[in-house]
């Protein structure tokens, strides 16, 4: 099976957890099917046409969501997701762009964010069915959600499927 994950977070506040994310997948997919934070973009390249190329060629975008993900403030108080350049926002709205299978992983009891919570371009993100670990990473979640995601992509092949015999 194909296809590529895109793991998005914020360093604020599950960094832990998706390291721990990035591993487990690595292990079950393989690393040139994960994109993975700053570390995966060649130096001089422009930031945001990195990451928005790199979405469109992910068949998943997994948003990780802690406690903190939603009012995380940046220096000056303001909260980040409001900020049209907030890296977090950028990858989030590339996906729903792109429409991108999006999943919203709640780490350790954190809320799925309400539509009203959200800025315009990013309300559909809270339509999406979110994968839940409470445990903030236990072995048992992440072999709940490595077949899960499995799912994800034999549904994205057969729509792709479709659409072609379609035509």
């Amino acid at each position: 099976m194909s296809g590529k994950v895109f793991i998005s977070y914020r360093r604020e506040d599950e960094q832990g957890f998706a390291r721990r994310l990035y591993e487990r997948l690595s292990t079950s997919f393989g690393k040139d099917r994960l994109f993975f934070d700053i570390d995966s973009i060649p130096p001089g390249f422009d930031f945001v046409k990195y990451i928005e190329n790199q979405i469109a060629l992910s068949d998943i975008v997994v948003v990780v969501i802690g406690r903190n993900w939603l009012e995380a403030r940046d220096a000056q108080g303001r909260r980040r997701l409001d900020n049209p350049q907030d890296f977090v926002r950028i990858e989030i709205e590339s996906a729903l762009k792109h429409g991108k299978h999006v999943v919203p992983l709640l780490v350790e009891h954190a809320p799925m964010p309400l539509a009203k919570e959200l800025p315009r371009k990013l309300q559909p993100l809270a339509r999406r069915n979110a994968f839940f670990a409470p445990y903030g990473g236990s072995m048992a979640e992440f072999d709940r959600l490595v077949p899960a995601l499995e799912m994800a992509f034999s549904h994205i092949e057969s729509e792709r499927s479709a659409a072609e015999q379609a035509r």
